[in-house]
């Protein structure tokens, strides 16, 4: 479940910052807070759960669980945000060298 959670949390992050803001000209000014906790738990989960691998099930699972509410919360965050065209959104101009600059 946590892993499909990434998944479509990430692809939708990739169609609709990467391919729809881009095609406008516009990207998110930074990485949101929400999801810089949400990466730095799953990273922790995952060092602690190859670390102590023998786990009991019910630890693993609430490891798991943990996981998937700050993955939610990072999902729902950036969702509102596309969804609601937020002013966290800068112009990108794509120069003829195809790089980004930022105005």
């Amino acid at each position: 479940f946590v892993v499909a959670l990434f998944f479509i949390k990430e692809l939708f992050q990739l169609i609709a910052g990467g391919c729809r803001l881009l095609r406008k000209g516009m990207m998110l000014k930074g990485a949101f807070l929400s999801g810089k906790i949400s990466t730095t738990v799953l990273f922790i989960s995952l060092i602690v759960m190859v670390l102590f691998h023998n786990l009991p099930e019910t630890v693993a699972n609430i490891i798991i669980i943990v996981d998937a509410v700050f993955l939610s919360i990072a999902f729902v965050d950036y969702l509102i945000t596309y969804i609601a065209r937020s002013t966290k959104f800068q112009a990108v101009e794509i120069n003829r060298n195809n790089k980004e600059t930022r105005s």
